[in-house]
């Protein structure tokens, strides 16, 4: 691969999850045109239509827009893939929201109790971010852009600054640059809280200002928060066995994916398996490295979910396979082959469906919305467009958020219904739709793209909150 994988402990978008339980495996039927279930409380929208002061001392555009119904595609008319779909059950969120992110590349915080965005740092150079366990704490990788990176600490109250490594301290972990020709950046790829808040662990690693210029390893290290001692660090078993692969949810098996093969093994490394799986080897267009294929565990972690690509993945014709790939030593299990992007494809929550869309006419963009089941037997057309395109699955799997590339306009279709608009007012541009719990989601919106960007809270079917401006990616 050319890059590793950056741990979500470093999302420039962290939402606090404590409190919410994760997706159960018990489903309820959902009737076929049944939509999704509305919130018992609505949000009132915001319609603002000029420059405002949303945070104290901080100006930013609110871009909250009406669509005129000529702008609006259409929604879809009733169509469904199976008449048996059954949602998964979700629970509702017990505990407040909170949500953590950067704009200006300075970090701040929103709470759903108090309603309001709290700048935490100024410096305004912050890269990715950490809070500790108990939320009081916050580590975070900070530089100019294109420069050396460094190690800070700062209280959540915006109190106490200060740096943990240098710059010159990470460039010493990892020794002069094995290359002369191309400037260099040493990153922590991952930070990992060492009981409480007494440390942090991390890893260093360069990378080169180059096409596949990807990386020399630092090894992993920790730093005391309270002396800055820094000594190599063991990362435990959860993280080690990250590097190593795919974990299954029980914990007890890894798989790893290699350029042309599966292999699974237990976690302490016995009972290895190599090529339960093997595919065409596809190069990167540019640099080093291979296009890998999507591989998901199942909940029981008794078997995978993958999707394979053929090797002229590039080109129109393009093909992709799903399979299933059982841990019992039972020889993996060819599906159906599919005609579309490889690249469009997403799959279900609970790993029943997959939507993607198939170019019916590459040069004017037109495009057609399929869902199918993941073994192939069902497969519709949902809806047909110009640049039309999945933004992703609800948490429930049986709905999803679609729309056109040219206007970002959200909709949420389903298996087994027609498509109703995903706000009311809709807002748009959309992008980076993140859900909190079955009925409310985070996204990005703005009117120049995402260096104008703001946060905001929306709920199925009504309106949204915005949090605060998301200048900067």
């Amino acid at each position: 691969m050319c890059r590793p994988i950056r741990y979500p402990v470093l999302l420039a978008i962290f939402l606090l999850m404590s409190g919410c339980a994760n997706i159960s495996e018990t489903t309820t039927e959902v009737e076929p045109t049944q939509s999704i279930p509305q919130p018992e409380s609505t949000i009132t929208p915001e319609i603002r239509t000029s420059t405002e002061t949303a945070i104290p001392g901080t100006p930013s555009p609110t871009y909250t827009l009406r669509l005129e119904p000529s702008q609006a595609p259409a929604p879809t008319q009733t169509v469904c893939l199976d008449e048996v779909a059954k949602a998964l059950t979700v629970p509702t969120r017990q505990s407040p929201l909170e949500v953590r992110f950067l704009s200006d590349s300075n970090l701040w915080e929103w709470r759903e109790d108090a309603g309001e965005a709290v700048q935490i740092s100024a410096t305004r150079d912050a890269h990715t971010f950490s809070f500790s366990p108990d939320g009081q704490v916050v580590a975070f990788t900070r530089g100019e852009t294109g420069r050396q990176t460094e190690l800070w600490a700062i209280n959540r109250d915006g109190s106490d600054l200060r740096r943990l490594v240098s710059a010159d301290q990470l460039h010493a972990i990892v020794g002069e640059p094995t290359t002369t020709e191309f400037e260099y950046t040493d990153e922590i790829h991952y930070i990992d809280w060492i009981d409480g808040a007494r440390a942090l662990g991390f890893e260093v690693q360069r990378s080169y200002n180059a096409i596949g210029g990807c990386c020399d390893s630092g090894g992993a290290w920790q730093v005391d928060l309270d002396t800055g001692q820094l000594s190599p660090w063991t990362p435990p078993p959860e993280i080690q066995n990250a590097h190593a692969g795919l974990v299954s949810p029980d914990v007890r098996q890894v798989a790893r994916v290699g350029a042309t093969g599966l292999t699974l093994a237990n976690a302490d490394g016995t009972n290895r398996r190599e090529d339960v799986l093997t595919y065409p080897y596809i190069p990167q267009m540019e640099g080093g490295g291979f296009i890998a294929p999507s591989v998901t565990w199942a909940a029981d972690s008794q078997s995978l979910a993958a999707i394979t690509y053929s090797e002229n993945i590039w080109e129109p014709e393009a093909t992709f396979t799903t399979w299933r790939v059982p841990v019992d030593g039972a020889p993996a299990q060819k599906l159906h082959t599919f005609s579309g992007f490889p690249f469009s494809v997403y799959l279900s929550p609970d790993l029943r469906y997959l939507a993607y869309w198939y170019a019916s006419e590459p040069e004017p963009n037109d495009r057609e919305l399929h869902l199918t089941t993941f073994d192939g037997s069902l497969d519709i057309i949902y809806t047909a467009g110009q640049l039309v395109d999945l933004w992703g699955w609800a948490p429930d799997g049986v709905h999803f958020v679609y729309g056109q590339d040219t206007t970002r306009v959200p909709y949420l279709g389903s298996v087994c219904g027609a498509a109703q608009p995903l706000l009311d007012p809709p807002v748009f541009p959309i992008w980076q739709i993140n859900w909190v719990d079955p009925h409310r989601f985070i996204f990005a919106s703005g009117g120049g793209g995402l260096a104008e960007s703001e946060l905001r809270l929306g709920t199925v079917g009504n309106g949204s909150l915005r949090i605060g401006s998301q200048q900067g990616d």
